[in-house]
């Protein structure tokens, strides 16, 4: 699978510690993920928590340089 004009989309959800990104081929609708993912660290597995604060912490990032807009 190539994308050529990738598009990441980053929720964050309101009053819950977790974000959903998803990455589309230049779409703004979630509903056109080609790649989708949940980030919610949960303290249970420590080898399920680094894939996921990884997913997290990279959520996050993005946000920052996007100047905290939600997409």
């Amino acid at each position: 699978m190539k994308i050529n004009k990738p598009k990441v989309l980053i929720h964050k959800r309101q009053h819950h510690d977790s974000y959903a990104i998803a990455i589309t081929h230049d779409s703004d609708d979630f509903h056109d993920g080609l790649l989708i993912v949940s980030a919610e660290p949960n303290g249970l597995d420590e080898d399920y928590d680094a894939w996921v604060i990884a997913a997290y912490y990279m959520a996050a990032e993005l946000e920052k340089c996007r100047g905290g807009r939600g997409s």
